[in-house]
């Protein structure tokens, strides 16, 4: 007997994941496609048509079950949530189908789906609000040109803007152009501008520099950690404006499940968040997820289910997640060797 299956998706700039699992929380398989932008760029509906159909195409071909099969499916997305249902319910005929923003099932990766806030620092930065009775509000999520603060983007760009000014002695020498020109393989500095216009670098290229400025901040470039510093100080603003709006949230639901790509690159950025989340917030304890954002998408496909996820199936999922760990990442922002807390909540005494 075929066992009953769920699938989840996770998309956003870099690229979209997708997994299919049992309800007993053990996945057996897992696909990417490309990254989805705004709908209504040029090329959007294509390029969320595109992702969509690939990853969850290579996930149904990793697990060799029909796409029949699966019974539920859970879209966590950066946008586009309306014709994702459409998509992705053509490509599976039989699922109950549902899309909602990525920052849904970033909470639910640190909170199995229960109440709380979800703050996202990946390419893009976002935050929401979610209720036990369903109550949900977002705060950020403007993009590129209207906000974003504390992304990835924001910081690999303010890096890339320091190196310029550097070379042009309008701001002060950092390690940070070194670092850049050899991972860019580049010459000279001034060979930035081709990288960046001729060469197209785009929004997760440049995300992709934030292992770099933490690099660069831990060994103790004065220049690379004031980027650290704006960016964690307009994550903590973007998660204050979230809690302080978020009046249905009762004390015992009162948490921050901070996850993201910019989190994955570790030491400063991760460190210096949950301190000064702590001092911002003291009666919101920090949980950083012990799973990506995709297998809280994978919660929220349970539940469309009606499978409520206890210990045993998010210990199954935790432990099978494991197995598939580098290809469950979607973000260009490659983790480093350190690590932090994982799993819980984090001491804010």
């Amino acid at each position: 007997m075929t066992p009953r299956l769920v699938l989840a998706l996770d998309g956003g700039q870099t690229s979209a994941v997708a997994v299919i699992g049992t309800v007993n929380g053990d996945l057996r398989g897992s696909g990417r496609g490309g990254g989805i932008h705004h709908i209504d760029e040029l090329g959007g509906h294509d390029r969320l048509h595109a992702a969509l159909t690939g990853s969850v195409g290579a996930a149904l071909a990793d697990a060799a079950v029909p796409a029949g099969a699966v019974e539920a499916a859970y879209c966590s997305l950066t946008g586009g949530t309306g014709a994702a249902c459409r998509i992705v319910g053509r490509l599976l005929p039989r699922a109950t189908v549902r899309a909602d923003s990525d920052a849904i099932a970033a909470l639910a990766s640190g909170t199995r789906g229960g109440p709380g806030i979800g703050l996202i620092a990946g390419t893009g930065s976002v935050a929401v609000a979610v209720g036990a009775g369903g109550q949900a509000l977002h705060c950020g999520g403007w993009g590129p040109l209207l906000g974003d603060r504390g992304s990835g983007y924001r910081i690999g760009l303010a890096a890339l803007q320091a190196v310029a000014d550097a070379d042009d002695t309008v701001g002060p020498p950092t390690a940070l152009t070194d670092l850049i020109c050899r991972a860019w393989d580049l010459a000279a500095p001034r060979d930035l501008f081709n990288r960046v216009y001729a060469a197209g670098a785009d929004r997760a290229d440049i995300a992709a520099l934030v292992p770099l400025v933490v690099t660069a901040a831990d060994g103790g470039d004065a220049v690379a950690a004031g980027i650290v510093d704006i960016a964690v100080d307009d994550l903590v603003t973007l998660a204050g404006a979230t809690a302080a709006r978020a009046d249905f949230l009762m004390p015992a639901q009162r948490r921050i499940v901070a996850t993201g790509g910019v989190l994955l690159a570790r030491g400063r950025v991760a460190d210096l968040l949950v301190e000064r989340l702590a001092h911002a917030l003291p009666d919101y304890p920090v949980i950083v997820p012990d799973v990506p954002p995709v297998i809280g998408a994978f919660y929220l496909a349970l539940g469309l289910a009606g499978v409520p996820v206890d210990d045993r199936v998010a210990s199954t999922a935790v432990r099978s997640a494991g197995m598939f760990a580098d290809r469950l990442r979607k973000s260009a922002v490659a983790p480093s060797p350190r690590p932090i807390e994982h799993g819980s909540e984090v001491d804010q005494s």
